[in-house]
């Protein structure tokens, strides 16, 4: 047996890197596969196709500190979707078993090394899609940019931004829903 065929066997069954070994999508990782509905319909692998009528669950928070500031964050250039891109929003998959409140706790902690308290009332909206429901969370906590602890497989930097500029960095159809958050978290009832 040749040492390339050798290389290329220990790579297919996990004994070596290979090329997406420094990328954080966990290529082959579980997700339950839902219907239209959200229902819980079989499993998914990240990377198999999603064919018509099947669905997964995404979770992402949106995180601001008492200042009235906003948790900006720029992508890795080794993710495989949008790399390098600065975003309002922390999270991912939910894994096969989780709920999305376990699911946004995880993420949170993984991404940015925050353990913060998420609860229903965190919830804002669940944007469909396909192939994705995403399930959106917000919370204000007294946070400092020192308080942050970067995944560098996921993320390149982070900063905390003014609202008001954090806004510039969004699409227009993005921005009735970051309003929303905000309406949430600064005023009205639950300022």
């Amino acid at each position: 047996m040749s040492l390339c065929v050798l290389k290329r066997i220990m790579e297919l069954i996990g004994m070596t890197k290979n090329k997406f070994d420094n990328r954080a999508d966990k290529l082959g990782e579980s997700w339950d596969l839902l219907n239209k509905k959200g229902q819980k319909i079989g499993l998914k692998h990240r990377g198999e196709p999603f064919r018509p009528g099947e669905w997964h669950l995404l979770v992402n928070a949106t995180i601001f500190n008492y200042r009235h500031q906003v948790l900006m964050q720029q992508r890795s250039f080794n993710k495989i979707g949008r790399p390098g891109e600065w975003d309002v929003e922390t999270g991912g998959s939910v894994l096969a078993g989780e709920d999305s409140l376990t699911a946004i706790k995880r993420e949170v902690n993984e991404e940015v090394g925050l353990k913060l308290n998420f609860s229903e009332e965190n919830f804002v909206e669940t944007f469909r899609h396909w192939p994705v429901f995403d399930n959106w969370y917000v919370i204000k906590a007294d946070l400092s940019i020192s308080d942050i602890k970067i995944q560098k497989s996921e993320l390149e930097q982070a900063k905390f931004m003014p609202f008001s500029e954090a806004v510039k960095y969004l699409s227009s159809d993005y921005l009735p829903y970051l309003l929303k958050a905000d309406k949430k978290l600064f005023g009205g009832e639950n300022a």
